[in-house]
C-alpha cells in the first residue's frame, strides 16, 4: 500500500485497487507515481506490519524493494532494503534549466538595453527630447517631477497575475507548484491571495482621488456596484467556458466572484469611512492655512503624496506625486507612528469583526444533522481513517452546500482524489469571503500607507511591520505547523492563518519592488508592469482560450515538456500585454 501526505489513508498499489498478494520467495511488479514523495507500507497477510518505507522515487526508475526475513516463521521481525536497479531521471532538472534561461535573458536584456541606450537613445534624448520638454514645461509651467507613476503596484499585480497562469496551466505538474491537496503551502497558492491584496492597495489610492475630486456618494456607490457586478457575472459567464452547461448547474462561486464580493464590501467601507476622515483632515488645513508645502502635522494634518489623477484599481494606471521629502516635520502628533491605525479605525475595527466571524463560525458551529465534530476543518473522505466520511470542508463545506447547492458549486475539489471524497467543495465559497475581505482590508491598509506618510524609509517600514506583524499571528494560528495548530494553513478553506500569511509575503513583495523599482529606481519592473497594466483582461483571455493554438498543443507526458508548455503560455499573454502596452490599449472594468 502507498500513501503521500499527511494522515493520508494508505491506498493499494494495484490498478484495481485490491492488494498484491506477494508469495513466500517469490516478486510482484508494480507501478508508483513519482508525482509525489511516497511512503509504502508491506503488510502481512494477517494484516501485521512488515516495513513502511518513505522515498521519492524517480521518473522512469526501476526499483526493487528487497523483504529480508530474520525468522522464517515471523515476517515482521525483517528488515526491508530498496535496491536502485535503474536510475531514473531527475523530474526538477527542468527547472533548474527553465530558471537558468530565464536569468539568462534577463541578463541579456538589460546587456542590450545599456548599450542601445548608451549608444543611441540617450544622445538623441539630449539634444532634443529634453530640450523640447524643458520648453513645454515652462510653457504648462510644470515642474520635471510633478507626475511619474507608481510602477512598484503595477509590477506587483503583474508578478501576480502572470503566475496566477502559469500555476492555472499546470506549473509543470510538480506537486510543489500545484495547491496543496489541503492543509499547508504551495507556490500555487500564493498567487490569488496577493491579487487580492493588491487591489485593496489601488483601492486607497482610487477612492482618495474621488474624494478630492468630491465626487459624490451616489457616483461612488455607482462605481462600485457596476463594477462588483461585471465582475460577477464575468465569473459566471467564465464557469461554463469548459463546456456546454445546464442553466441550473452553472458553477455559481468563482475567482472573478470572489473578486467581486471582496471589492463590494471594502469599497462600501472605505467610500463610508474614509472620505468622513479625509473630510475632517481637508477641512482643518483649511483652517490653519497651510499649503501643500506647509509644515503643520498636527493631527488630520498629514500630508499626502497621492495626486488627483489616480485611475483605476485592477489594472490599471496608478499616479502618484513623486514630491516626497526624506525626515519628518518638527512638530508631529505622538501617535505619528500609527497614523493610518488612528485616523481609520473603523475600517480595523470592520477587518477584526470578520476575522471573528471567520473563527466563531468555523470554529463553534456545528453541521447539521452529521456526526462531523464542532471545529472540523478535514477534507473527509478517508482522512483520519474515514472517521468524518461526509465531512469535508466542515461547516464553510456545509454552507455552500445548503445555500447554493451541491450542483452548483465546485464538484473536483484537490482532495477528491487524494481522500476519495464524494461531497463536492468549492475553494471559493461563500464563508472565505469574510477572510478575502481580510486580506484586501490590509492591502487596502498598505495603500493608506502611500498617503499618509511622505519618507521612503517610513512607507517600508510599515509595510515591514505589518509583515512581521501578521506572519506572526500566523505563526501563532498555526503553531508553526504545516498541517496542525488550532487554525492549520489552509487555501481551500481560507483559514485565517493562510491569509495572514499571505498578507506577510505580500507586504514584504510590495516593500521589495518599491525599493528596486520607485526608490532606487534599480529596476523597471518589466515584464511585470506590463500584464499588470490589463490583468484582469489577461485572466479572462487566459481562460477564455485555455486550449487553443498556439496558446496549448500536444506534447509527451513528461515534467520537462510541461514545465517548458506552461512557461510559454504565460509567456504568450504577457506578450500580449506588451503589444497592448505599446498600442496605448488599456482596458479597465
Amino acid at each position: 500500500m502507498f500513501c503521500f501526505f499527511f494522515r493520508c489513508p494508505f491506498q493499494y498499489v494495484s490498478d484495481d485497487k485490491t492488494s498484491v498478494i506477494i508469495p513466500p520467495k517469490s516478486n510482484s511488479s508494480f507501478q508508483v507515481s513519482t508525482h509525489f514523495p511516497v511512503t509504502l507500507k508491506l503488510e502481512t497477510s494477517a494484516l501485521r506490519n512488515v516495513c513502511t518505507q518513505y522515498f521519492k522515487y524517480a521518473e522512469c526508475g526501476v526499483y526493487t524493494l528487497n523483504v529480508v526475513s530474520l525468522s522464517p516463521d515471523n515476517l515482521t521481525a525483517g528488515t526491508c532494503e530498496l535496491q536502485i536497479n535503474a536510475e531514473g531521471q531527475n523530474s526538477e532538472i527542468p527547472i533548474y534549466i527553465a530558471l537558468a534561461v530565464l536569468v539568462g535573458l534577463a541578463v541579456l536584456w538589460i546587456v542590450l538595453k545599456l548599450l542601445i541606450y548608451r549608444k543611441c537613445v540617450r544622445p538623441f534624448i539630449r539634444k532634443t527630447i529634453l530640450r523640447k520638454r524643458e520648453v513645454s514645461d515652462l510653457i504648462e509651467g510644470k515642474s520635471a517631477a510633478q507626475k511619474t507613476r507608481l510602477i512598484s503596484l503595477d509590477t506587483f499585480r503583474g508578478i501576480s497575475i502572470t503566475l496566477m497562469i502559469f500555476v492555472n496551466f499546470g506549473a509543470g505538474k510538480y506537486w510543489f507548484l500545484e495547491h496543496a491537496i489541503w492543509h499547508g503551502l504551495n507556490f500555487a497558492d500564493l498567487v490569488f491571495p496577493w491579487f487580492v491584496f493588491i487591489m485593496g492597495t489601488a483601492m486607497a489610492l482610487t477612492f482618495h482621488s474621488l474624494k478630492k475630486k468630491e465626487v459624490s456618494y451616489v457616483k461612488q456607490l455607482k462605481k462600485i456596484v457596476t463594477r462588483s457586478i461585471t465582475l460577477f457575472f464575468l465569473g459566471i459567464v467564465g464557469n461554463t467556458w469548459w463546456a456546454v452547461t445546464r442553466v441550473e448547474n452553472i458553477r455559481i462561486p468563482g475567482v472573478l466572484q470572489r473578486f467581486a464580493a471582496t471589492y463590494l464590501v471594502v469599497g462600501l467601507v472605505d467610500m463610508v469611512f474614509s472620505r468622513k476622515l479625509d473630510h475632517k483632515s481637508e477641512n482643518k488645513e483649511k483652517q490653519t492655512g497651510k499649503d501643500e508645502n506647509g509644515s503643520s502635522h498636527e493631527l488630520n494634518e498629514i500630508e499626502t503624496s497621492s495626486s488627483s489623477n489616480v485611475k483605476v484599481e485592477l489594472g490599471s494606471n496608478i499616479m502618484l506625486d513623486p514630491s516626497v521629502e526624506e525626515g519628518r516635520a518638527k512638530r508631529q502628533p505622538c501617535w505619528y507612528h500609527i497614523t493610518e491605525l488612528v485616523l481609520y479605525w473603523p475600517e480595523w475595527l470592520i477587518c477584526l469583526a470578520f476575522i471573528a466571524l471567520h473563527l466563531g463560525i468555523t470554529l463553534g458551529v456545528k453541521v447539521p444533522d452529521s456526526d462531523c465534530p464542532i471545529g472540523y476543518h478535514g477534507p473527509g473522505g478517508l482522512a483520519d481513517g474515514g472517521k468524518y466520511y461526509n465531512c469535508t470542508g466542515g461547516i464553510a463545506g456545509y454552507i455552500d452546500r445548503w445555500i447554493l447547492g451541491a450542483e452548483r458549486i465546485y464538484n473536483w475539489p484537490t482532495c477528491k482524489e487524494m481522500y476519495k471524497t464524494i461531497l463536492p467543495f468549492d475553494p471559493e465559497g461563500i464563508l472565505g469571503t469574510a477572510t478575502s475581505i481580510v486580506i484586501c482590508f490590509l492591502g487596502l491598509h498598505a495603500g493608506k500607507v502611500l498617503l499618509v506618510y511622505k519618507s521612503h524609509m517610513e512607507r517600508v517600514a510599515h509595510w515591514i511591520v505589518g509583515a512581521l506583524i501578521t506572519g506572526g499571528l500566523a505563526l501563532l494560528l498555526c503553531k508553526g505547523s504545516k498541517n496542525e495548530g488550532w487554525v492549520p494553513i489552509n487555501k481551500n478553506l481560507w483559514s485565517v492563518s493562510y491569509v495572514l500569511a499571505l498578507a506577510a509575503m505580500a507586504y514584504l513583495l510590495l516593500a521589495a519592488c518599491y525599493i528596486l523599482i520607485d526608490m532606487f529606481h534599480i529596476w523597471t519592473g518589466a515584464p511585470f508592469f506590463y500584464p499588470g497594466m490589463n490583468a484582469i483582461v489577461l485572466y479572462v483571455g487566459h481562460s477564455a482560450f485555455s486550449r487553443s493554438f498556439p496558446i496549448r498543443f500536444e506534447i509527451p507526458e513528461n515534467h520537462g515538456a510541461r514545465l517548458a508548455l506552461d512557461l510559454w503560455s504565460a509567456a504568450f499573454w504577457v506578450l500580449v500585454a506588451f503589444y497592448m502596452h505599446r498600442r496605448g490599449v488599456f482596458i479597465k472594468i
